[in-house]
């Protein structure tokens, strides 16, 4: 929401003031406009300063020129997946934004189609350092928020390894690989045993519901123990007993 000077000054001097339901801001002095200005953050970019670096940026002037003149790439390849990506894209006073359809898991659905700017090159790792650093949000958190305004390609696979790369990150929080899949080492007879618990089912005469079932690893053999409960205690005698 936005108001004139006269307007602002005259809210302030009015006795009806209510609690507010909406961030009343005073219009700045400065004659220069911004788009998708980040306030808190003090990120702002200029609209002249964005309009040079798109066009000074090779991977935005592309789509820019072909869209705004109809100028292609040299390049073949180049220059059909530009003609493919400009339908998802716009111009507005000389600006080139990205269209956003929002998809939803159900198809019934729909978010209303949203504009990103187009981040050139020199400018990303600027607005991935102030979205991250305001809190230090993981990779997943901080592509959210930044995909609510701006946009370029392999945004997700920048954000990620920015966020990986922060040095406060990297001592605060542990990145665990994965322990790689492989195949079970063969050992002797019951030196591994396979566990697991059926049931329930209806009770016996002994008041057992369950049944213990344990497969040796080598020799595929079964056996299987009657269980009245789940718990811990009973399952462990049960198998020391038996095995």
């Amino acid at each position: 929401m936005s108001l004139s000077d006269e307007e602002y000054e005259l809210y302030l001097n009015s006795k009806l003031v209510e609690p507010a339901i909406a961030y009343l801001k005073c219009p700045s002095r400065e004659t220069q406009k911004h788009v998708n200005v980040l306030w808190e953050e003090e990120l702002s970019v200029s609209i002249d300063n964005i309009k040079q670096l798109q066009k000074d940026c090779s991977d935005v002037s592309r789509l820019l020129f072909y869209i705004k003149n109809g100028e292609l790439p040299q390049n073949s390849k180049l220059a059909r997946q530009t003609v493919f990506e400009a339908e998802q894209y716009c111009i507005q006073d000389d600006i080139l934004y990205h269209l956003n359809h929002r998809k939803h898991k159900d198809l019934k659905l729909l978010y209303p189609v949203t504009e990103q700017l187009v981040v050139p090159q020199s400018f990303r790792e600027d607005i991935m350092k102030k979205y991250h650093e305001a809190g230090h949000k993981n990779a997943d958190r901080t592509y959210n928020t930044i995909r609510e305004k701006f946009y370029w390609n392999n945004m997700y696979k920048n954000v990620k390894h920015y966020a990986r790369s922060c040095e406060f990150c990297q001592r605060v929080n542990h990145f665990h690989k994965r322990a790689p899949l492989k195949t079970w080492e063969n050992v002797g007879v019951w030196q591994r045993v396979h566990i697991d618990i059926l049931g329930s089912f209806p009770e016996d005469e002994q008041h057992n519901r369950y049944i213990l079932l344990l497969v040796d690893s080598y020799t595929r053999w079964v056996e299987i123990f009657p269980l009245k409960t789940l718990e811990a205690k009973e399952i462990a005698e049960k198998f020391m007993m038996n095995v």
